[in-house]
């Protein structure tokens, strides 16, 4: 079977500068991801293998659990900074090129404070305007929309993308049980419980975590493509960063190493 043709191989930017001067810096986001958030995880799980093997009952249990929780909020503010640093990026990238098109100071307003995806203006929107090609093109859109659920939930707890998280994602609550489930044929879940379980007993692993850099990674990698792909001329170094992106967008389903379940 032949392929589908990718569809941002079509896609061109008469301002392709923009991408230059505004959205996510890839070098800086990718030392972060190495330097501060992979690093920090690190150390926290050696610390903790080291005290569950303490000969010390009150390391291996307390001291343990302690730093536990210590790496769980790490990761939700890894995960909110994940998600506050490319949807800022994406923000300005979108109010740079609606200047370069000299959109109106309504307009510009709009895409800096509507929703992503809300009624009315939103953002999927608004790009698709100023870029000439959906958002869903770039990137791993299903990642991107996860990663704002989290988001919302971290800052807000329980509400609706607490709901939908649940919803796509329930083995992220390793500890809950639907009602009406049967426990050792010795106890049955009440069917009146709460169908969610609350959002402060999810369990957030690193590969979650990696997951969503990956797809952030991935979104930015598109844009510097076309980008790429939008000049009149392109120098054999271009072309040779360009089939390395291509590469990339290619290995990136078998790449995976979190999917919602």
């Amino acid at each position: 079977m032949i392929p589908a043709p990718d569809p941002l191989e079509a896609v061109r930017w008469e301002h392709h500068e923009v991408a230059v001067y505004q959205g996510l810096n890839l070098p800086s986001f990718a030392t972060f991801q190495h330097e501060v958030v992979f690093a920090s995880v690190d150390a926290l799980d050696r610390k903790i293998d080291s005290l569950r093997a303490s000969e010390e009952e009150v390391e291996r249990t307390f001291a343990a659990d302690h730093y536990g929780d210590l790496r769980q909020s790490t990761i939700e503010a890894f995960l909110l900074s994940t998600q506050s640093m490319h949807e800022r990026a994406l923000r300005g990238l979108m109010v740079g090129m609606a200047g370069m098109k000299n959109c109106p100071g309504d307009r510009i307003q709009q895409i800096q404070r509507c929703s992503l995806d809300g009624k009315g203006p939103n953002l999927l929107r608004f790009f698709q305007e100023l870029f000439d090609a959906p958002m869903e093109w770039f990137g791993i859109q299903a990642d991107l929309q996860f990663l704002h659920l989290l988001g919302n939930a971290l800052r807000h707890g329980n509400g609706d993308s607490a709901i939908k998280i649940h919803q796509r994602a329930p083995s992220l609550w390793i500890t809950w049980l639907a009602p009406g489930t049967t426990i050792g044929g010795f106890y049955t879940v009440p069917p009146d419980a709460p169908r969610h379980p609350a959002f402060d007993t999810i369990t957030l692993p690193r590969v979650l975590l990696e997951q969503m850099m990956m797809a952030v990674t991935s979104f930015w990698e598109d844009i510097e493509f076309v980008r790429c792909n939008s000049f009149s001329k392109k120098s054999e170094g271009v072309e040779k960063h360009m089939n390395e992106l291509r590469s990339k967008r290619a290995r990136r389903s078998h790449q995976r190493v979190w999917t919602p379940s």
